[in-house]
């Protein structure tokens, strides 16, 4: 599973670059950078890293995939691991502290005896089929309140729509943040976002994520 790095800034997409970003299924980007992003662009308002090293996929139970979330300053804040157990068909994330301590189970609701995973449907337009992963505690699994007590903190991929999900590699994801969560902590719940992108997403459009 492939070595990468997010930088995440507070401000857009710069517009050297924003085409780029909409490159088709048939295009692959071989430098290290995309074309167009000057030093200014890539050092201006950056929030946090997102770094993954080459690790094994989800197929196997070694050297398990990882990302490493770290504030502007180079610190690491947080970590999410996937988690390889008896219920190798639910996969699932643990949420570490700079310090170790684990602080979230991130893992979708299940059916058939806790087998298999559950779908939801019936959203409003990118949510009409999705397979939330909900923030848990960490040690009952019970999910946890976001926005307000409304909804259960989760990490969603979303419907992008025909014409992204056909024909650039734009994904879409939703993110419910605990109502207890610090900005650390929703720094590293977005590097689970993207771990999940990484593997799952990629992985299934064939983008390198095994």
């Amino acid at each position: 599973c492939r070595e990468t790095k997010y930088v995440q800034h507070s401000s857009n997409i710069p517009a050297a670059v924003q085409k780029e970003e909409d490159y088709n299924w048939c295009r692959v980007q071989c430098d290290e950078l995309p074309k167009g992003l000057t030093e200014e662009d890539r050092v201006k308002d950056v929030i946090a890293t997102h770094e993954k090293p080459l690790t094994c996929g989800m197929n196997a139970c070694c050297f398990l995939p990882y990302i490493v979330t770290k504030n502007a300053n180079g610190d690491v804040i947080g970590k999410t691991q996937f988690v390889c157990d008896g219920c190798c068909f639910v996969p699932k994330y643990d949420i570490f502290e700079a310090n170790g301590q684990k602080k979230y189970r991130l893992r979708p609701d299940t059916c058939v005896g806790g087998l298999c995973v559950r779908c939801r449907c019936g959203g409003a337009k990118g949510k009409c089929l999705r397979v939330p992963y909900v923030v848990r505690d960490p040690t009952t699994y019970e999910p946890l309140k976001g926005n307000d007590g409304q909804e259960d903190a989760q990490v969603t991929n979303l419907w992008a729509g025909f014409k992204n999900e056909c024909c650039t590699q734009r994904d879409a994801f939703h993110l419910v943040f605990p109502d207890n969560a610090t900005p650390e902590d929703k720094l590293v719940l977005t590097g689970s976002a993207i771990l999940i992108d990484v593997l799952e997403v990629e992985n299934q459009d064939n983008g390198g994520g095994d």
